[in-house]
């Protein structure tokens, strides 16, 4: 992964967690990551969800463990 993709995602990350939102759904995503980052990235999201890198619940620890094992994706 390149490292602008990397800098995106952690910019929506710090943005998705600093605007309150604390449950992952789609929709929210989507309001965070609208214009900047496309439905393939959403998918992308969803992914790392389903394998158990992330799991967005408001905790910072989420975050950073993305973060954290981003290359080895």
């Amino acid at each position: 992964m390149n490292t602008e993709r990397r800098q995106l995602i952690k910019s929506g990350f710090n943005r998705f967690y600093s605007e309150g939102f604390t449950k992952w759904s789609e929709e929210n995503v989507k309001k965070i990551f609208d214009g900047e980052l496309g439905s393939d990235e959403v998918g992308f999201l969803q992914s790392l969800e389903d394998k158990g890198y992330i799991k967005l619940v408001g905790e910072a620890d989420c975050f950073v463990l993305i973060l954290n094992k981003i290359d080895e994706l």
